[in-house]
């Protein structure tokens, strides 16, 4: 019985270590995508430094929660409609065009079609898993 015990842990000890590996493999190749200029134009480095993995479930059931809080993640997951963006009282919105300067209290933003970026990332998440799997059980 007691060899059945140590099995157990350490099958629980390598589920919960593999899921954490996996998931903070996804957070990476996350902020490697979000960082690159060529998916993610007008790149600051908040939406890349935003993106989180949480550790959480139970020793039998682990499991990890890896997103941002951001909403331009969303935006450019899932695209958007048209909308009017305002600025404050008292401010201006201010942007190129063509190389130019301008100055703007509201503009019509024409929405952004769907750019998927974080789905195909996740939807590997078996292949991430079975990679650290293997890796753990040598």
């Amino acid at each position: 019985m007691a060899n059945a015990d140590a099995l157990r842990r350490k099958i629980e000890r390598t589920a919960r270590n593999a899921t954490t590996a996996a998931g903070l493999d996804v957070r990476n190749d996350l902020r490697e995508v979000a960082s690159d200029p060529g998916v993610m134009p007008y790149n600051t480095g908040a939406l890349a430094n935003s993106i989180q993995a949480t550790v959480g479930g139970t020793v039998e059931r682990p499991s990890i929660e890896v997103g941002t809080d951001l909403p331009e993640g969303e935006f450019r997951e899932f695209g958007t409609r048209p909308h009017v963006i305002q600025a404050p009282p008292g401010k201006a919105l201010r942007f190129e065009v063509d190389g130019q300067v301008v100055y703007a209290k509201k503009v019509n933003h024409p929405g952004q079609p769907a750019d998927p970026w974080f789905r195909p990332i996740v939807d590997r998440w078996p292949e991430y898993i079975r990679r650290q799997f293997r890796r753990l059980s040598r």
